[in-house]
């Protein structure tokens, strides 16, 4: 259904089986492939994984953040957001629509606050001007493109993870933004799944 809406396409790359000894279990070789391989049909990829979300915060939507992100920077080859983490283990919102179905990113609010850069980081490339993607940063625009660091009161990543070392369990405060498009999102998952 997001795909007949025209909002995402998403790429599956299968691994088959990894060995514990895959680095980050191929996500290096499947973001490579994924530039290279769909370079011509999408004039932008964005690198996240399936718990993460980028949230545009100065702009109504993707589309008008990455307009206004590519008016700023004209020789913007690649933008890369910062992340914040919200545990999944301090459910924080209520609504039985939103529990009954795992809307995490409406049903998890309470967050560790932003990481610093190149922490956790995710990027959206310009996919003609971006040579080598990494899994928390870009590695190498094609000459004359540049590297966009994105403020985090623009666009930022969120990030619905369980709790584990990498993070801590207590959390700093809620972060209630995802709020703003809850009426859309519970109108566009009921649309998908109630039709």
């Amino acid at each position: 259904m997001l795909l007949s809406l025209s909002i995402a396409t998403v790429y599956d790359w299968p691994l088959g089986e990894l060995s514990n000894k895959t680095h980050s279990f191929g996500q290096k070789a499947a973001s490579a492939h994924c530039l290279y391989n769909h370079r011509v049909e999408s004039e932008y990829l964005v690198f996240i994984d399936i718990d993460e979300v980028l949230v545009p915060r100065s702009a109504a939507d993707w589309a008008s953040m990455v307009a206004s992100l590519s008016a700023e920077h004209p020789k913007a080859g690649a933008f890369v957001y910062q992340s914040q983490m919200f545990p999944r283990n301090t459910k924080s919102a209520n609504g039985s629509f939103i529990n009954r179905h795992h809307l995490w990113s409406l049903q998890y609010l309470n967050t560790v606050g932003v990481f610093d850069l190149y922490q956790w980081s995710k990027v959206l490339v310009n996919t003609d001007r971006t040579d080598i993607v990494d899994i928390h940063n870009v590695r190498q625009c094609y000459p004359g493109y540049e590297i966009i660091n994105v403020k985090p009161e623009v666009g930022v990543v969120h990030h619905y993870r369980l709790y584990d070392s990498l993070i801590t369990d207590t959390y700093s405060y809620q972060d209630r933004y995802m709020s703003r498009y809850k009426e859309s999102l519970v109108r566009l998952y009921r649309s998908m799944f109630y039709h």
